[in-house]
């Protein structure tokens, strides 16, 4: 199967909804979707969080960072979620869906383009919170949430590479510089970046 059929064959199951993820990203995406629900409460969110340790740790951690330490550290999750608040929360689940959409390839090609990807990532979203806190009236997590997720179609591509080896392939135009083969590329690429937001 050469790219623009791989391509082709996940915008179909993006379409129906059939997006294909690890199942530590599921639990994530599925942490991701009850802080969305108005009724969630700390002691909810709380139970979710402690039922993945890397995420509750890094709560924690957080809370407890030069940038919100009030002068007492805190101890557990339930005091780290009310400090951060919820928008801190989901910035941080979103960080970590996007590690784990990355996963643990053994490939060495992917894992370089990966980590280069998580780094953009990563200098993107530092950016944003940067740039909303000093330059403008946006809200600094707000911003860093939309940078850290601004790459997670390229994450799902690349977690779906053992499955469709082919999208690893260099984008070349084909031989007869077929312009609707090419544009219904583009057009794929952006439907898949685009889908697994839409389900947040």
């Amino acid at each position: 199967m050469n790219k623009i059929d791989a391509l082709n064959s996940i915008a179909e199951q993006a379409k129906r909804g059939e997006l294909i993820f690890p199942t530590n990203v599921a639990a994530s995406l599925k942490i991701q979707q009850t802080l969305d629900d108005p009724e969630c409460s700390i002691e909810t969110a709380s139970k979710l969080v402690l039922n993945e340790p890397f995420l509750a740790a890094r709560m924690v951690a957080i809370a407890n960072s030069a940038a919100y330490n009030r002068g007492n550290d805190v101890t557990n999750v339930k005091a780290a979620i009310s400090r951060l608040g919820f928008r801190t929360l989901r910035a941080v689940v979103a960080s970590l869906v996007v590690r784990q959409l990355a996963g643990t390839s053994k490939n060495k090609q992917l894992l370089a383009m990966t980590n280069k990807l998580w780094e953009h990532t990563a200098q993107v979203a530092a950016l944003s919170r940067v740039i909303a806190r000093r330059i403008t009236k946006l809200d600094p997590d707000t911003a860093m949430f939309a940078g850290i997720v601004h790459e997670v179609g390229n994450f799902y591509l690349l977690s779906r590479v053992d499955e469709f080896p082919s999208l690893l392939e260099r984008d070349e135009p084909a031989p007869d510089s077929s312009l609707d083969e090419l544009s219904y590329l583009r057009q794929s690429r952006r439907f898949i970046a685009g889908a697994p937001q839409r389900r947040w």
